[in-house]
């Protein structure tokens, strides 16, 4: 019981906090627009234009899928999703699969490598 009554203590908090939400309500909008902004720019790479409302909602759509997925990172999930709604937009299927490769490399699989780097270069100098 103690971790649900922490929980609703926390979520509370945040019900009763107009700055907590707008951070929580302002910070998942800011990460689907940079989402969608990435996999636009992933798209151009391979000259091909889809509206950005269009990747929003392909985006958001492919979160929420994955996120009821028990897969760490939605690994395979995200990219078989986004890959099958690009196609359905009418991007043809090899070019939705190398711009979500592309969308994925630089959102998801890169970053925990800079991150370990860093990590470890920290250590070294013994500063965490």
């Amino acid at each position: 019981i103690p971790p649900i009554v922490t929980t609703a203590k926390n979520v509370w908090s945040v019900i009763t906090s107009p700055r907590k939400l707008a951070l929580i309500v302002g910070g998942g909008f800011a990460t689907q627009m940079i989402n969608a902004t990435i996999l636009a720019l992933s798209l151009a790479a391979f000259d091909v234009h889809v509206p950005l409302a269009q990747l929003i909602f392909v985006n958001t759509a492919v979160s929420l899928f994955a996120s009821v997925i028990p897969v760490p990172g939605g690994m395979g999930v995200v990219e078989a999703g986004l890959t099958a709604g690009l196609t359905a937009l009418g991007v043809d299927p090899s070019v939705a699969t190398a711009a979500v490769l592309t969308d994925r490399l630089v959102t998801a699989y890169i970053p925990p490598i800079i991150g370990w780097v860093s990590l470890r270069w920290l250590q070294r100098r013994e500063l965490v």
